[in-house]
Order: C-alpha cells, then sequence, then structure tokens
C-alpha cells in the first residue's frame, strides 16, 4: 500500500498547531516615557490632537533640539516646528472647524501680527483680526462657537472683559463679561460653563464659577465658598468635575476638586492636597488629573498627577518632579505636560505620556483550524483597551517567511480581506498585534483556516464506483483548462489534492486540498501566472494516485 507521506506530515503539523498555541508574553505595566527628548523652556501649558498628531504649546523654543518656537507637532517619533510659530507664550489650544486654534501671550504667529490668538490651517498662520488685547488662558468650542477666556478688556477692537466669543468671522462679548480672569470653559447641559479668580459676572456676584445659556449669566450654586481659583472642568459621565484651589464650593467640603450634578455639589472623596489641580481629561474611562497638588485627603502621596477610580485617588507610579498644567491623550496614550522634567524615574522634560504597551490581541475568526472559510473572509479579534492600531499578517508559511496579507495601521479589530488575495482550498495562518504610543505589542496566537474549494462543479448526480482521472480539455490550451475527475463512496467523504507540477517535478499550484463528497467533479484550472510548457496534474485521494500531462501554449 503506497502511502501519501507529505499529507500525513502536513496533517501532522496542523495538528500540532492546533493544540500547542504560540504563547506569546506581555509586559503591561504602566509606565512613563518621553517624546524624544521633550522641550526645553519652562512650562509646556497646553495640548491638543490636530490631524492625526499631537500640538504641544507653551514657552519653549526647542523640541529635542529642534528651533519651534512655543508650539510643535509631536508625530509619535519626531517632533516638527508649526513654521516659524510664536514670538511668545501659548497657553491654549483648540480644534475648530478644520483649522487649530492658538492662544497666549504672543504678539506675532508665522512672523505676521497675531495679537495672542492666531489660528494654522496646517500650512500658514493667519491673525483673527485686531485679536484679544491681553494674555489668553483657555479655549473652548460651545454650540459651533469659539469661546476665549483670560485677562484682556477688548476682543476684536470691542469691549469684552476676559471673554468673548468667535463665530468665524467676528468678535462677540458675552454679556458685561468677569471682573477678572478666566481661567477655565466647558460646554455642559447645552450652556458654557466659566471657571477663574472672578467675583462677579455681569456685576453679579458669583464664587469664581458661572454659566452662560447664550444670553445671560447664571449662578453655579453657591460657587467657592473658600478658596481663590477655578483652574480647569471636565464632564465625568452625568456630572461635571471642577478642579481649582478651594476648600469649600457649594457647601461641599472637598479640597482643590468637586462634582456638580447640575444642580448641587458633591465632593470627591476628600480631594487632594498640597497645591490645586490644574488639569483634567478622561483615559481609559477614568479621570485623571494634574496640578500643583502633593498628597490625597485623608492621607496619602499624590505627586501632582492621579487617576480617580468612582471612590478614590490612586497614584500614577511616583508622579512628576514639579507641576502638571495640560493633560490630553494621543495614540492611546495619557499625554502631561508642566513644568516637570522627570515622569517617574524617567527624564522627560516638560512633556511625558503614561501608559502601557497593549497585551497581544485575542484572535476570534475564522477559528482555529476552521475549513469551508471563504476566500474573502473578515478577519476579526478581540480589541484590546489601549491599542491605538493593529497588525495583521496571513501567510502559507507557519513559519511567515512570506505574506499574502501585511496591513499595518488598521484601526478596528477586524479586517476585510480583499478578492484575489486567497486561493481556494489552502492552508492559510493568521496573527495579529496590537501598537500604540508605548510600543507594539507581542504577535497573537496564530491561528490557521482552509478556504473553501473555488472553480469546482459537481457535474454528475450518479457516484462513482471508482476513482478516476480524466484528460484536461481543451488540451492545449490558454489560459483555462477543465480537470474532470471521480471520487467515489466508498468511505464517506475523501481527502482530496489536486496539484500542478512543471517539467522539472516542482509543484506550481495546489488546486483542491479538502474534504470532497463522492461525486464526479470538475475544476476549472486558470493557468494566467504561468508560463507556456508542458505540465503535470495529480490527483491524490486516499489510496488513489493519478497523474496526466497538459499543455499551455500563450
Amino acid at each position: 500500500m503506497k502511502r501519501n507521506y507529505s499529507l500525513i506530515f502536513r496533517s501532522a503539523l496542523l495538528s500540532l498547531i492546533l493544540l500547542f498555541s504560540f504563547s506569546v508574553t506581555d509586559s503591561n505595566a504602566q509606565n512613563f516615557a518621553a517624546l524624544g527628548t521633550g522641550v526645553n523652556g519652562v512650562t509646556v501649558r497646553a495640548v491638543v490632537v490636530y490631524n492625526g498628531n499631537l500640538i504641544v504649546g507653551g514657552d519653549f523654543t526647542t523640541a529635542s533640539g529642534l528651533s519651534v518656537n512655543r508650539i510643535a507637532m509631536w508625530n509619535g517619533t519626531s517632533w516638527s516646528a508649526l513654521g516659524s510659530g510664536m514670538n511668545g507664550d501659548v497657553r491654549a489650544l483648540q480644534v475648530f472647524g478644520n483649522d487649530l486654534y492658538v492662544a497666549g501671550n504672543f504678539t506675532t504667529a508665522g512672523g505676521n501680527s497675531a495679537n495672542r490668538i492666531a489660528k494654522w490651517n496646517g500650512s500658514s498662520w493667519t491673525n483673527l483680526g485686531l485679536g484679544l488685547s491681553g494674555a489668553a488662558e483657555v479655549l473652548e468650542v460651545h454650540n459651533s462657537t469659539l469661546y476665549v477666556g483670560g485677562t484682556f478688556a477688548t476682543a476684536g477692537g470691542i469691549t469684552v472683559n476676559n471673554i468673548a466669543s468667535w463665530n468665524g468671522t467676528a468678535w462677540s462679548g458675552l454679556g458685561a463679561g468677569t471682573n477678572s480672569t478666566v481661567s477655565a470653559l466647558r460646554s455642559f447641559s447645552n450652556e458654557l460653563y466659566v471657571g477663574g479668580t472672578f467675583t462677579t459676572v455681569g456685576g453679579v456676584p458669583v464664587g469664581r464659577i458661572a454659566r452662560w445659556n447664550g444670553s445671560n449669566w447664571n449662578t453655579v450654586g453657591s460657587g467657592v465658598i473658600t478658596g481663590s481659583a477655578v483652574y480647569c472642568f471636565e464632564q465625568l459621565g452625568s456630572n461635571l468635575v471642577i478642579g481649582g484651589f478651594f476648600t469649600n464650593i457649594g457647601g461641599a467640603t472637598s479640597e482643590n476638586i468637586a462634582s456638580w450634578n447640575g444642580s448641587s455639589f458633591s465632593n470627591m472623596a476628600s480631594g487632594v492636597t498640597g497645591g490645586s489641580v490644574r488639569a483634567m481629561t478622561l483615559y481609559l474611562g477614568e479621570l485623571y488629573i494634574g496640578g500643583l497638588f502633593t498628597g490625597i485627603g485623608g492621607g496619602g502621596s499624590l505627586s501632582r498627577i492621579g487617576r480617580w477610580n468612582g471612590s478614590s485617588f490612586t497614584a500614577l507610579g511616583t508622579g512628576t518632579s514639579s507641576d502638571v498644567r495640560t493633560l490630553g491623550v494621543f495614540d492611546a496614550n495619557l499625554i502631561l505636560g508642566g513644568s516637570f522634567t522627570n515622569a517617574g524615574p524617567n527624564t522627560v522634560n516638560r512633556v511625558a505620556k503614561w501608559g502601557s504597551i497593549p497585551v497581544a490581541p485575542t484572535l476570534v475568526s475564522p477559528s482555529n483550524g476552521a475549513v469551508g472559510v471563504s476566500p474573502t473572509p473578515l478577519m476579526e479579534w478581540g480589541a484590546v483597551t489601549n491599542a491605538f492600531d493593529y497588525r495583521i499578517q496571513i501567510s502559507n508559511d507557519p513559519n511567515f517567511g512570506s505574506f499574502v496579507v501585511n496591513e499595518a495601521g488598521v484601526d478596528a479589530a477586524e479586517y476585510q480581506v480583499g478578492s484575489g488575495a486567497l486561493n481556494g482550498s489552502t492552508v492559510y495562518f493568521w496573527r495579529v498585534n496590537a501598537r500604540n504610543g508605548m510600543g507594539t505589542s507581542p504577535f497573537s496566537t496564530i491561528f490557521f483556516f482552509t478556504t473553501t474549494i473555488t472553480g469546482i462543479v459537481n457535474v454528475s448526480s450518479q457516484v462513482p464506483e471508482r476513482y478516476g482521472l480524466f484528460n484536461n480539455y481543451p488540451n492545449p490550451f490558454n489560459p483555462s483548462t477543465k480537470i474532470k475527475f471521480d471520487i467515489p463512496a466508498s468511505n464517506g467523504t475523501s481527502n482530496v489534492r489536486l496539484s500542478i507540477f512543471d517539467a522539472s517535478g516542482r509543484e506550481v499550484s495546489t488546486l483542491i486540498n479538502s474534504q470532497i463528497s463522492p461525486g464526479s467533479y470538475e475544476f476549472e484550472f486558470n493557468a494566467k501566472d504561468l508560463t507556456s510548457g508542458v505540465y503535470f496534474y495529480r490527483l491524490t485521494a486516499g489510496n488513489f494516485v493519478e497523474t496526466k500531462k497538459m499543455m499551455l501554449v500563450k
């Protein structure tokens, strides 16, 4: 009895892969890391994502040694300048429409006059009319309008008193404005919330916080009762979180941070101690805070950056060496900027990222060992929480020495294989890894699957009595020919392999390698990728092996 050792070996190999998945390890401990070598100067004050890149603003003039002048762009691997930058510090960044808006205490942008506010369209700077008469601290988009707060009397030449709106073409005031600096703005519950050091808005007494409904000012509870400033807002669920420098806000005793539900304030544990809260953002569904604080109310260390888990504040490693002034998210990592030179044990120079390398994805579909898979399958895997994007590889080699698909930058936990990438009746191996700003995960466990047979037709309702391989037709051919074969009803389905060999005996194509039910079949072979010459086709099924010759003439 003649044994098909090639088939036996391949079956054994696939069984081993199915039983013993390739092991992967992950190192997903969270930590701080630098963005290049960071920036010089004293403080990074603002970060935002614009056109897929991280924009950083402050009082620095270089980033990783590159001249940038108070504003720079990080693409995930390197820094670049936005024209010639500004001649004074940048304190606020916001995307409005298709443009990046930048505010601070400068008078030129890209060498052109721009009084404390300007916009960048991706290639050049433009001013906003006459701009502002004093420094800007914060920008926010609310109801399709850009709002700016700071310490200025006029905007576009009109009196506004520390807060103004820009509709894309003109400036407007918000009533009579405030009597002191506006440091925080946030769109919340269809109103604009405003925070700062002011004690009146439109002549009405308030406690460092107020809200604007589009036509009138309103109080927010009794505001800050004990304290001097509100510096930042962040929405957490249906509540607005307020950060600043206070010990009592609206009757809630909560040091430097509290929550507003639309009608009353509540504390967040006992708050944070040792200094103000200056920045907040959401990352992976949790609230992160930064500032000058050094401890947790009630006891415990919290070195200028922390996380709120819903009931208490926890530290991020050993924190930073100095204050944190801005927080954001980029490349699936938390971004922090401030006056620090170290974050955790690492030298980062005023801007850093916090996160972990993603874990390896878990493959879902096609399942391991799946058969009859479409040649255009939707490949699916479990989403990795902190992944920015993925790479998928598909190969007919279990060692991935070559690829039929090697696609990076996949931004969802699925990939649609296009027509023509995979052959029918072929075993493929696939794996996926995940990436974010901290690095790339190991590859997943390797799965394999077998595509369904394509180009085969059952040409008879009769079940043959014996195996058979027949002459192809036409012969000679160009580029297609039909190969007919019979599979008898001997032992149910049979593993059938139909292969093409060149004149030297080298296998150049596997047309079928799959379980096939008894019947008479015809397979249309397209030799468009082969050169003219003599070829052989071989049918292997059970103990049956037969080979025939054909001629390709182009």
